[in-house]
């Protein structure tokens, strides 16, 4: 005999209300088992039932729990059938599911829609000890931990119909095709597995029983959009489930923070059930007085979508109702930091990659120009932002490719940076981090994701049994303990690595002892508990980039996406995004991967994850900053196409005159088709005729240049008029145009390169 534990909880969120919505009648006969409702789920069986619900169970979140036992005997079948109204709601429609079987027995889920008689499976089926996801069929989380499985089907995403024939997929459309049900189909040990055998008649479904679940946040319109301040100690920990592993933080000295996943995340070993909850971890991290944070979402919009190279970009919507947020923030008092809003600007991007992908998200992708792509970035930023403040929750968006610098502007509580993965080089993201602190003024963080070529590193392979845990594989120990060290001396005030597969093995005796990331976290917080005063890092220069600059690197997600653009669906243009490509690789030779680097194994670590800084640290820093926030860096230079304003114009006198050396180009003097003049400033007037030549003869001495003749490809110049400037280096023409000058203005100097 084989046994299956079903647990179902479906609810209403929203305006801070909740509705139960299930019933059952066993084996059809129409009476109602332990709950009060006005319809219910048939079970269809091939062999003996027993259905009972149980009011008092909870999950902790004020869901209310329904129970269905199966016994199955060898060989045997049968069939859970939920019925659901067709209606229009607003919000997420889900059903949250707990799967228990014995070992040895099947389930496969399937949905029906308003159009369809056969339901369409969903693709989703496994055993109590896996689980596996054979297509994007609208589950919407996965948990696949020891006997239990948790799984939610997002009712609102775009499912597809196998063909019980051709065993081909056909799409739905979105909700014009609204699902009607939900069922559970289980087959004991060594039943034959068929998805479509047995009698067609097994898919009855009542049309008129329960309600569409929602899941939105809508707060309270007397909430405040503004938290009260408050300083955060330096925070040091791990990715951790479960009240055994919370306790091996603070037992073995890995720090003083947690990092709460989500319970469909399917790595770790302990698994998401009744005994394994949310707020037990809240209740162990209070224990142990740890700092925690939740994941809150993933990705942009409201709408579930699911992810990968066929899909583009993987959106979660709000893990969590508002009374859940509200709880873990009463549970977690001062301890709770905020809730994660995962790998933001990633979504961003890999939603782009091809037009039905981002026909997903029609409200975010309507831009033409640099100017547009910000605003609709940062608008979805802002308003996501404002949600989460209005129920008094932090903001902790999560940015790992080049927008950083949008998560501080529109106000998040934190900026959170992922590095390693597939992402951009370790250097370029502190570079924008430490610039975006300084300008803005805010804290910021690292997650490190040991993920390489679909690997993260374990120590025993007999423990960590998942085929993505690998002896040797994902990122190594000593490139964490780099990124753990060159992130604390730029100014970071959290430290996070994912997975926990790299920070634990069993020690032989009964217990576990921390190994490879974990022994490298064991090491660094010992250190930086006793050095955690606010570091202000020694940066010399500043790279001033233009607000709406949104260029974003090549190659990325091991070549998932090839080309550079700028915010995600525009093209660069040679000028100036290919001269802020090509200076920042003067500063971090070789800082962007190839494909032909990724190819070979780890061959893209140095320079690719981590790059050389012949010419020193540097922050990067936006045209919106204030003057008084340039001071701390001796030089800037201004780099890429920038739109100079009259504001600006005055912002950058105002640097040079209290002693700062700036190097512009006389093409950054343009406030968009109108070249802007200041005499006074450069030293020099522009004249819009363009020039080129192929050399370059410094002439006069200045800081870093010797007097030489300098060689390389063909370049065009401005034309300029001196005034009081001294000129450093002429071009190869007739009359040697000068194509760097040198004035001095109030105590700084400004070198503007025709």
């Amino acid at each position: 005999m084989s046994m299956l534990l079903l647990v179902l909880g479906m609810a209403t969120f929203g305006g801070g209300e909740e509705t139960l919505l299930l019933s059952a009648f066993p084996q059809g006969d129409g009476t109602p088992v332990g709950l009060r409702f006005n319809a219910g789920a048939e079970m269809i069986p091939s062999a003996p039932v027993a259905s009972h619900a149980d009011s008092s169970r909870d999950d902790g979140t004020g869901c209310a729990l329904f129970e269905v036992d199966c016994s199955l005997s060898e060989g045997s079948h049968g069939l859970v059938v939920i019925p659901l109204e067709p209606a229009d709601v607003s919000g997420h429609r889900y059903v949250r599911l707990w799967i228990k079987t014995r070992p040895g027995a099947y389930y496969r889920l399937a949905v029906r829609d308003d159009a369809h008689e056969e339901m369409a499976f969903d693709g989703f089926w496994g055993t109590s000890s896996n689980l596996h996801y054979d297509g994007p069929w609208g589950t919407r989380r996965v948990c696949t931990e020891k006997d239990w499985h948790a799984v939610e089907i997002d009712l609102d995403h775009t499912v597809q119909s196998l063909d019980p024939v051709a065993h081909t997929t056909r799409p739905f459309d979105r909700i014009a095709r609204r699902l009607t049900g939900v069922a559970i189909e289980v087959y004991g040990p060594k039943a034959p597995y068929a998805a479509w055998g047995g009698p067609r008649e097994r898919f009855t479904v009542k049309l008129d029983t329960i309600s569409l679940a929602t899941r939105s946040l809508t707060p309270s319109a007397n909430k405040t959009h503004k938290l009260p301040e408050r300083r955060l100690p330096l925070m040091v920990g791990i990715e951790a489930h479960g009240t055994a592993t919370i306790d091996f933080v603070k037992d073995q000295g890995l720090g003083n923070f947690v990092w709460i996943p989500t319970h469909n995340y399917v790595m770790g070993d302990v698994p998401w059930d009744h005994e394994h909850t949310l707020w037990d971890d809240i209740e162990a991290c209070n224990r142990n007085g740890l700092y925690f944070w939740v994941s809150g979402r993933r990705g942009l919009g409201d709408r579930f979508r699911a992810g990968g190279g066929e899909t583009g970009g993987h959106g979660s919507g709000e893990w969590y109702r508002p009374a859940e947020l509200t709880a873990i923030a009463d549970r977690g008092g001062e301890r709770f930091v905020g809730a994660l809003a995962e790998e933001m600007d990633a979504d961003f991007i890999q939603e782009d990659l091809r037009p039905s992908f981002r026909a997903r998200l029609p409200h975010i992708y309507g831009f033409t120009d640099a100017a547009g792509g910000r605003a609709a970035f940062e608008g979805e930023l802002t308003r996501i932002r404002k949600r989460y403040h209005e129920l008094g929750i932090p903001f902790l968006p999560t940015l790992c490719i080049t927008h950083h610098h949008s998560g501080f502007r529109i106000g998040a509580d934190m900026v959170i940076a992922e590095l390693f993965e597939h992402l951009p080089t370790t250097e370029l993201q502190l570079a924008y981090l430490r610039g975006g602190s300084q300008q803005f003024g805010q804290d910021w963080g690292i997650w490190v994701s040991p993920w390489y070529k679909g690997q993260v590193p374990c120590s025993d392979k007999s423990y960590w049994t998942r085929p993505q845990a690998t002896v040797g594989g994902g990122h190594s120990s000593a490139m964490f303990r780099r990124a753990l060290y060159l992130s604390y001396v730029s100014g970071s005030r959290l430290f996070v690595p994912q997975n926990i597969e790299p920070i634990y093995a069993p020690d032989g005796k009964g217990g576990f002892e921390p190994v490879l990331w974990g022994s490298e976290l064991q090491a660094f917080w010992a250190y930086v508990r006793e050095h955690d005063a606010e570091l202000d890092p020694m940066v010399s220069l500043g790279i001033l980039m233009d607000k709406d600059n949104g260029w974003e690197p090549p190659n990325l997600w091991g070549g998932w996406r090839i080309e550079e653009r700028q915010w995600a669906i525009l093209p660069t243009d040679r000028y100036p995004d290919g001269s802020f490509r090509e200076y920042l690789n003067v500063l971090l030779p070789g800082f962007m991967r190839t494909e032909k680097s990724y190819e070979a194994e780890h061959s893209d670590d140095l320079p690719g994850y981590f790059a050389a800084t012949p010419h020193g640290p540097f922050d990067i820093v936006a045209s919106d900053i204030r003057a008084e926030r340039l001071y701390k860096y001796p030089t800037v230079a201004l780099l890429g196409g920038i739109n100079m304003t009259p504001h600006l114009l005055g912002v950058l006198k105002d640097y040079v005159h209290q002693g700062g050396t700036l190097l512009l180009n006389a093409l950054q003097m343009y406030n968009r088709a109108t070249l802007l003049q200041s005499p006074d400033f450069l030293g020099a007037e522009i004249r819009p005729d363009i020039g080129s030549a192929s050399r370059i003869h410094v002439v006069a001495d200045a800081p870093g240049l010797k007097k030489a003749v300098y060689e390389g490809p063909r370049f065009s110049t401005l034309t300029i008029k001196l005034g009081a400037a001294e000129v450093v280096a002429v071009d190869d023409s007739g009359p040697g145009r000068p194509v760097l000058v040198r004035h001095g203005f109030g105590t700084g100097y400004v070198e503007p390169a025709p």
